[in-house]
């Protein structure tokens, strides 16, 4: 039988949202949890600022997988920051020090953070360009 995994904490400052949820559900898949298993250990690996987040739902929503990724996705990740991640993307230049790959990875996450809704492959036009 394979050892059980713990999802790394999470306080909505030291990582981003969307990267912490890949991690999660990595974490998840790998552990098998089921959607009510992965609501409370979600809730049990927020801490600081994130958990605060949570003060104001209902028990029954609080066991609601679904509904937690809605409500922390838009706490955590509002419209309002793809803005601020598009004027960085549209702006953001190599430094004479930087190496491409790291700037090639920082412009990928930049893209991603600004288009999240566009296809990978559309994304790779917009850092192409």
């Amino acid at each position: 039988m394979r050892k059980a995994k713990e999802p790394e904490k999470f306080d909505g400052q030291s990582a981003d949202w969307r990267d912490y949820i890949v991690h999660f559900e990595n974490v998840a898949h790998w552990n098998d949890w089921d959607n009510l298993e992965k609501a409370q250990q979600l809730i049990m690996s927020l801490k600081g600022n994130a958990q605060k987040l949570l003060s104001d739902l209902q028990p029954s929503q609080m066991n609601n997988y679904s509904y937690l990724l809605e409500v922390l996705g838009r706490r955590l990740s509002p419209i309002e920051r793809e803005t601020a991640y598009r004027c960085e993307f549209r702006n953001r230049r190599q430094k004479k020090t930087e190496f491409a790959a790291v700037f090639g990875y920082a412009l990928q996450k930049l893209c991603l953070h600004a288009y999240p809704t566009v296809h990978s492959e559309a994304r790779e036009i917009y850092v192409m360009d």
